[in-house]
């Protein structure tokens, strides 16, 4: 994610979708650039429903990802004002700490990104989950289960 971070004005992220493909991709050219033996994808299977990314090794799912996007108000696409809700965002958080506590998965992430800091400003981070700034208005609520660092 530090990599998303650094590199996050080189994008112009309209939606969820949008921020989903741009890791998987970047994921993608690293595992083949360093001949590592994982595959990436995208609405793969975990504990009967969809995650938005998922690390293969091995038949094992390694790591999963999932995504919320918040667009700064003035860029939101979607003609509703949040995008977003946050049940929805505590959902993912919940799902992927159950994933890596029942055995399924050896880590999970959940990224949600707020660009204008709408739920920032409004919102206390969940158990196991954390605010951190972005700069420029932009908040990022992480969430890390399992034995990996961030």
């Amino acid at each position: 994610m530090d990599w998303l971070r650094e590199q996050y004005e080189d994008f112009g992220f309209c939606l969820e979708r949008d921020v989903a493909w741009t890791v998987q991709k970047h994921i993608a050219r690293e595992i083949e650039a360093s001949h590592l033996p994982y595959r990436i994808v995208h609405e793969y299977s975990v504990n009967g429903a969809r995650a938005d990314l998922v690390v293969l090794h091995e038949g094992t799912i390694a790591v999963v990802m999932e995504f919320k996007y918040e667009p700064h108000p003035s860029r939101s696409v979607a003609g509703k004002f949040p995008v977003t809700e946050w049940p929805a965002i505590v959902k993912d958080i919940h799902k992927n700490i159950e994933s890596v506590e029942d055995g399924q998965v050896n880590v999970a992430y959940s990224v949600f990104i707020d660009e204008g800091g709408y739920f920032h400003e409004r919102r206390k981070a969940p158990d196991k989950s954390e605010w951190r700034d972005w700069g420029e208005g932009r908040w990022v609520l992480w969430s890390q289960a399992g034995p990996l660092s961030s």
